[in-house]
């Protein structure tokens, strides 16, 4: 179905009668929507998520359920969600507290980061991931643009829109992948039954991606049907104890990958070992 653009910005924010305003356009999602920054009625900042009008209700309402049972710093949590009539149409929003940061993909094209900043995102990307599986969620999207790196160079995995809840009928339509291309795990391309381990591969992906300084296969989805790159091969000189690690994260069987918690210990242990603490 045919995405419908949003009203220009100053018809979106009269709609609202004051639950939000200052309304500042961050990005387009192409069908999915947009994103604005915004001030909420209780004078806190917002991402302030408007859905195309003819987004699938029923997606929206799982994302909203989901982010109502998150708790942990490191994924996006809930502010407020709802539904809102502009000009004719009726559109879903859902509210999220702005995150002061940058986008990692902005942080990599400023040039690669240090293993120690990279593992440090990872611990936290991992963290997000084994909370939302935690829930049995599959994100399905972990790439650096869903991920804010706030100043203190901790993480925040963003944006559940196309997650699989998978104590739920699934909503994808048949031959259709939702996701990134470059970031996917080869049994989720292949339309095969996915665990928190596909996550884990596209997190192992993103460690790749930071370390190097671009995307290791330049986001050619095909390099990856055997698995992801070896580490050693696209970044050499990162500590052999990580390289093996990265590569057990983009294993090419599900099965052979670590669980997102024990990336997130190993990681924590590893910079524990670096610091002395």
């Amino acid at each position: 179905m045919a995405s419908s653009p949003l009203p220009p910005g100053d018809k979106i924010e009269a709609a609202f009668s004051g639950a939000f305003s200052k309304l500042a356009l961050l990005h387009q999602q192409g069908a999915q929507g947009a994103v604005f920054r915004a001030t909420a009625r209780d004078g806190s900042e917002v991402a302030l998520k408007i859905y195309d009008a003819n987004q699938v209700e029923e997606r929206t309402r799982r994302e909203v359920a989901a982010m109502r049972k998150l708790t942990r710093p490191t994924i996006v949590r809930l502010h407020s969600a709802g539904g809102v009539v502009i000009g004719s149409a009726n559109y879903r929003y859902i509210a999220t507290p702005f995150i002061v940061g940058d986008s990692l993909n902005d942080r990599i094209a400023r040039g690669a980061l240090s293993v120690d900043s990279a593992a440090q995102i990872t611990i936290d990307i991992t963290d997000a991931i084994d909370e939302l599986w935690s829930h049995r969620i599959v994100h399905r999207d972990v790439k650096p643009a869903n991920v804010i790196v706030k100043p203190d160079g901790r993480a925040v995995l963003i944006d559940l829109g196309v997650a699989r809840h998978l104590d739920q009928k699934t909503l994808t339509v048949a031959g259709y992948t939702f996701g990134t291309p470059g970031y996917f795990a080869p049994e989720h391309l292949a339309g095969r039954p996915l665990s928190c381990r596909a996550d884990v591969f596209s997190a192992g992906i993103v460690f790749q991606e930071m370390i190097i300084g671009q995307h290791p296969t330049r986001q050619r989805q095909e390099l990856l049907s055997k698995g992801g790159l070896r580490t050693a091969t696209v970044a050499p000189g990162v500590p052999m104890f990580v390289s093996r690690l990265i590569d057990e994260m983009v294993a090419k069987r599900a099965f052979d990958r670590p669980t997102p918690a024990r990336v997130r210990d190993v990681l924590r242990d590893y910079l524990k070992m670096k610091t002395g603490d």
